[in-house]
């Protein structure tokens, strides 16, 4: 074994130089770095010490730990969560609501039964007492009356509250209840009113079902947005008739098909359709949880209070008018994205707030750009198959060598190796590394262009394109040691893991997978993180132009993330056919998005289905970088 070097001399300009894409100019990465150390030292002072906290704390925020409403931007980031030097603060908001209703006198309910929350102004009761009765043999009623007025008359047994006019802001006050009321676990709430809308919104948000009583479609004609934010933030919104149902639609005809948008039939009493609507409510996150895990389990990567917990996520966020995917979900089941399936099916989704893997379990499991079928370990031992496999690890960090070996050393297979690094002394260190290697080495020396990608597309262009090999492995020795996160060795390790192998042998299994389907063109690790463009889209789009790919490139994308794959050559073809130069690949330090690298890396999937072959992911259950 030699390490052939592969001189700059050599180098060709490009038909297109990628390596010219726009990226954050060395004075931006400048100024951003020194902001981060800048923010590191000035925030103990801001949020630690005592005085400075203090006033920015009082400027900011109310006494309730609640944003004063003209500084909502510097609070909150573009996604509507709290900014990282707030979040950790505003997390015992819910200590400083609980005084605010400490003095109202909540009754006493009888414990183990069902119990639901009325909450209407006293003008409302008298037209709603048949519902109410109606409702009261069905449970135990907690009736809140929302605004002064006459006593209205109740039904034997119903419980009553009446709320004051709070000496804090009405949100505030009304987080603060529901709060207090979601203790009484109700199968769900009835609201009706002018503050149906705010009342639905703080119960949800307390993982209550509402029931929203909706008034006559004359009541939104100025402002039909009203009603489609009671809709928004109710489970379901019952209008009086038929014919008003008809009326309201027609006013915000995006609520047609709205399975929560109800009126009772003629003849129908109200209460029945009310407490239907209302248990459907109460029992779907149970309901979804057992949709979920009627399905595979062996890909489910929540366990049961995670999953139940994810469930209610989902439905609180979708009450916010924040990006979808702004609080960063996790994967909840292997092979599956459900930020791309709920954004391809938004009524129900997002509208309807139905959990995506439940909804796409309820469906039939339908195929799309959101699914694809998983490699996971294997029940046995494996023979080698009789593909022709050669693998690519390009070592930046040559003393991750020996922890490659290892993993490699866990499976049957034998493939010929292409290590590729940076300098002759590297080459020489791994040469002693690959000493043992029961089969082909070929070590390259290779420019620092391109980082992982740029040794594999076009280090090694010729041997993928010579036919001499069914499957190419693609790794690296990752180890990001500039990011301020400090994920690399965990995140290596996720990738080697599933990739390689260590307690499975996921080579021979990802081989075996590819021996039995010669559709099979790409398989990559199942990530647990939910990702999207960042600021690769342009790039993206650049290559998909150039590539001839016409898929539609949707917000979320399935992607080998960290660029580690297993791919027949002729799957590559369209990236081949680009015949990249060194000199397309920008030179380092490289950003950390917007760069041709990165434009490859999430285009992946859309190249190998370009090239006629499909794609899976690979899953080792339990294992993640973080």
């Amino acid at each position: 074994m030699t390490a052939a070097e592969q001189p700059g001399g050599a180098w060709q300009p490009a038909r297109r130089s990628y390596a010219q894409l726009k990226q954050r100019s060395k004075a931006k990465s400048w100024v951003n770095r020194l902001a981060r150390r800048a923010g590191g030292l000035v925030r103990p002072l801001l949020f630690d010490a005592d005085a400075p906290r203090g006033l920015l704390r009082a400027l900011l925020f109310d006494a309730y730990r609640q944003p004063r409403a003209p500084f909502g931007k510097a609070v909150f980031d573009r996604h509507g969560n709290p900014r990282r030097a707030f979040a950790g603060w505003m997390a015992g908001a819910d200590d400083e609501l609980r005084p605010l209703v400490g003095d109202l006198a909540f009754p006493e309910l009888p414990a183990n039964e069902r119990i639901i929350l009325v909450l209407l102004p006293p003008r409302e009761v008298a037209a709603r007492a048949a519902l109410l009765t109606e409702l009261s043999a069905r449970a135990t009623l907690l009736v809140l009356l929302t605004e002064a007025g006459v006593a209205p008359e109740l039904p034997d047994g119903a419980a009553a509250m009446w709320l004051p006019a709070p000496a804090v802001s009405r949100r505030v006050f009304l987080k603060a209840l529901a709060q207090r009321l979601a203790a009484y676990a109700p199968a769900y709430a009835v609201v009706g009113g002018a503050e149906a809308a705010e009342l639905a919104a703080a119960l949800e948000q307390r993982n209550v079902p509402v029931v929203a009583l909706a008034a006559a479609a004359e009541a939104y004609r100025r402002q039909p947005a009203e009603l489609g934010t009671l809709v928004g933030q109710a489970s379901a919104v019952v209008l009086p008739s038929p014919a008003e149902r008809a009326a309201a639609l027609s006013l915000l005809p995006s609520l047609e098909g709205r399975v929560g948008v109800q009126a009772p039939a003629a003849g129908e009493a109200l209460a029945p359709l009310v407490d239907r609507l209302g248990s459907a409510a109460a029992a779907r996150v149970e309901a979804e949880i057992a949709l979920v895990r009627s399905a595979d389990r062996g890909r489910l990567t929540l366990d049961a209070a995670a999953l139940r917990e994810s469930i209610r996520a989902w439905r609180r966020e979708r009450l916010t008018p924040v990006a979808l995917g702004a609080n960063k979900p996790r994967r909840p089941y292997a092979g599956f994205h459900p930020l791309i399936y709920a954004e391809a099916h938004a009524g129900a989704c997002l509208a309807e707030r139905r959990y995506p893997l439940a909804h796409w379990i309820e469906q039939g499991q339908p195929a799309g750009p959101w699914a694809q079928p998983v490699i996971g370990p294997p029940t046995g031992a494996l023979a080698p198959t009789a593909l022709k496999v050669m693998l690519h690890s390009h070592f930046h960090y040559v003393d991750l060598a020996p922890e490659f070996f290892g993993r490699l050393a866990r499976n049957a297979a034998r493939p010929d190796l292409f290590l590729t690094t940076g300098s002759a002394e590297k080459a020489r260190l791994l040469e002693r590394a690959a000493a043992g290697y029961a089969g082909r080495v070929e070590i390259l020396q290779v420019p620092n262009r391109g980082r992982d990608a740029g040794p594999f597309f076009t280090g090694l262009r010729e041997s993928l394109l010579s036919g001499g090999y069914d499957v190419a492995v693609h790794v690296h020795g990752k180890k990001s040691e500039t990011s301020r996160t400090r994920i690399g060795d965990g995140w290596r390790d996720f990738l080697w893991e599933n990739t390689l192998g260590g307690q499975h042998a996921m080579l021979d299994a990802t081989l075996a997978a590819f021996a039995a389907d010669p559709r099979l063109g790409l398989a990559y690790p199942d990530d647990p993180h939910l990702v999207g463009w960042a600021r690769n889209r342009r790039a993206a789009e650049l290559l998909c132009r150039d590539m001839g790919i016409t898929e539609e490139l949707t917000t979320f994308v399935e992607f080998p993330i960290g660029n580690m794959f297993t791919a027949r050559p002729a799957a590559l073809a369209p990236i081949l056919d680009l015949d990249l130069q060194w000199t397309d690949y920008p030179p380092e330090p490289l950003a950390d998005d917007g760069t041709v690298i990165h434009g490859l890396e999430r285009l992946m999937p859309a190249i190998a289905r370009k090239a006629g072959y499909g794609v899976a992911s690979i899953h080792v259950p339990g294992t993640s970088w973080d």
